[in-house]
């Protein structure tokens, strides 16, 4: 089987063709939100930030929860240089347990959610997507909701830029 960058693995292939291994359910991953999904609702987070990006083949990017939520902030922020609110964190049992409002007239194959470790395929440690690829503009609304709002009941940000930076000053 070849991955999205043409070489071989035993690797099972998601909806997107990507390669990865599925998570252990209690594994966590750590999502990155930018300041521009912050409003005044829904604990200050719009679902947004749990949606995946143009571009992404419906790939929600994340990374592993072994690495903790300070180390996936400071290579978002420090390493890859961009904007972060901080470290929200959804369990891959999470991420499996989203079901969404099936669509009328439409067979799906799996309209669930799953996650899988694909950092060795696509060249960044660490990194995780969660597979957004079964699920129609409308679900894809409404898991991004169900995400966030178990990120939400965790804490929100697992750190946050204040704790890094104190972190870095010491």
């Amino acid at each position: 089987m070849n991955n999205q960058h043409g070489s071989s693995s035993t690797e099972p292939e998601t909806s997107a063709g990507a390669v990865g291994k599925p998570l252990n359910a209690d594994d966590l991953v750590y999502r990155q939100v930018h300041p521009m999904h912050t409003r005044e609702t829904a604990g200050g987070l719009s679902p947004e930030a749990f949606t995946p990006q143009r571009g992404h083949s419906n790939l929600l990017s994340t990374l592993h929860g072994r690495i903790g939520a300070d180390a996936a902030f400071h290579r978002w922020t420090v390493e890859m240089q961009h904007e972060s609110l901080g470290s929200f964190g959804v369990t891959a049992a999470e991420v499996s347990a989203v079901r969404v409002d099936p669509v009328q007239n439409q067979q799906t194959v799996d309209p669930t959610l799953n996650v899988y470790e694909d950092g060795a395929s696509i060249g960044v440690p660490d990194h995780c997507s969660i597979d957004f690829n079964a699920l129609t503009k409308g679900q894809r609304k409404q898991a991004a909701r169900k995400l966030l709002d178990y990120a939400l009941d965790r804490g929100g940000a697992l750190n946050t830029p204040a704790e890094d930076e104190q972190a870095e000053s010491a």
